[in-house]
């Protein structure tokens, strides 16, 4: 019965470091989506704002094609 209770210990220590490492990459990983997340939001207002900038060039350029007549 000894044995069986050590055996026992030994499977529950085995199976506690299992947990462990699986919720350490777990919460790593959770982080880095997290973190690649943030960057995505980052990198979509740096977009929007070269957008709004090119437009100004847009609309130069199709104004001086606009011919006047006087």
């Amino acid at each position: 019965m000894y044995n069986d209770i050590n055996e026992a210990v030994k499977y529950l220590d085995t199976l506690h470091d299992t947990y462990t490492k699986v919720s350490y990459k777990t919460n790593s990983l959770y982080r880095a989506c997290e973190q690649l997340l943030a960057d995505q939001t980052k990198l979509l207002n740096i977009t929007e704002c070269i957008e709004n900038r090119l437009s100004y060039f847009d609309d130069v350029d199709r104004f001086s094609k606009v011919k006047y007549y006087y």
